[in-house]
């Protein structure tokens, strides 16, 4: 006989920002939570802000929004980093069609625009950028992994990075997706089959590759 499991049914990082906000805390977010839930809350603000003129700083209003729920240093350093290859893809847009924005499977280009992107984040984020380009094959037609959707060369990269929710794995096989994926479902179902916490991994291969086909 299946039994009713137990609640309350809240999202860990939610259950902390519920239990600050009524203990009148200033800082809602968990210092010890180095996952990408900050980033989550944050990505209508990243939107807004890379694709409006406004008073607000983009750096400090993202952060701040991060932190709410997201408050280890390492998840705002490494969300930042997320926000600000979302705000270039956006702002580079100028064509007012968005898929120049980023260049089909053109691994170079894209990773170009990552770097660029990156100029502010600190040297961690710099070197696990540059482990995720190591792991791409070199490739001159057709997709970057060979013809099936899940190969053995992706799924053991994104088994080395980590594939559980915390940063830097979560940043860094989200990012090997963006480079790689030649749209934006096989981007998503790519990271789907390779596994862990892949829904997290999502919300941040999503936003980019689903600004650009919209």
């Amino acid at each position: 006989e299946r039994e009713p499991i137990e609640g309350p049914w809240q999202q860990a990082a939610i259950g902390h920002f519920l239990k600050a906000v009524e203990a009148g805390e200033d800082q809602t977010g968990d210092i010890q939570n180095v996952e990408t839930d900050g980033f989550c809350l944050s990505l209508p603000l990243v939107a807004r802000l890379s694709a409006q003129e406004s008073d607000l700083d983009f750096d400090t209003t993202v952060a701040d929004a991060v932190r709410m729920l997201s408050a280890a240093e390492d998840a705002v350093q490494h969300s930042a980093a997320r926000a600000s290859i979302l705000r270039d893809v956006i702002r580079s847009d100028t064509t007012g069609s968005s898929a120049e924005a980023l260049p089909a499977v053109d691994v170079a280009k894209r990773a170009m625009l990552v770097q660029t992107a990156l100029t502010t984040s600190d040297e961690a984020i710099h070197n696990e950028f540059q482990s995720v380009l190591s792991r791409i094959p070199t490739t001159t037609a057709g997709s970057v992994w060979g013809e099936a959707l899940l190969s053995a060369a992706y799924l053991d990269a994104v088994e080395t990075f980590g594939k559980p929710c915390p940063d830097p794995g979560n940043f860094q096989s989200s990012l090997l997706a963006i480079l790689t994926a030649s749209s934006y479902s096989e981007a998503i179902q790519r990271n789907i089959l390779g596994g862990g916490c892949n829904c997290s991994r999502s919300n941040f291969i999503g936003a980019v590759l689903g600004y650009l086909q919209p």
